[in-house]
């Protein structure tokens, strides 16, 4: 890989570690939910009650589509460092004419004065 200037191999590995950042958000998310949805359950004063119940149906949704965006979002800097790891290979493939032709005419540049009749 010739690394234009990103580490493709440490992006990945953050897009991993972002989209593992799902599980204790399902946990907590979960934990949460249970936690309203249960103290409704036990809570006598109506106005109480429909309170928990209300967070529970206003946040339910919110709460588990964090938990696939997580997910989501680190699959997309892997796939930006996929992407961008091909980018420099593309890159890379695309110089070497260049480099060639430079570095056939850098040995005439090379050659002393006097040689140059």
């Amino acid at each position: 890989m010739p690394n234009w200037g990103m580490n493709a191999d440490m992006l990945y590995g953050a897009g991993g570690n972002v989209s593992k950042l799902s599980v204790p958000g399902a946990q907590a998310t979960k934990g949460m939910l249970e936690s309203a949805g249960g103290a409704a359950d036990v809570v006598h004063h109506p106005i109480m009650r429909g309170a928990l119940n209300g967070f529970v149906e206003t946040w339910a949704t919110p709460a588990n589509r964090l938990v696939h965006n997580i997910e989501a979002a680190g699959s997309q800097v892997q796939d930006a460092a996929v992407t961008g790891d091909q980018a420099d290979l593309d890159a890379d493939t695309e110089q070497q004419p260049v480099k060639s032709l430079v570095s056939e005419h850098l040995s005439a540049l090379s050659k002393p004065i006097n040689d140059i009749v």
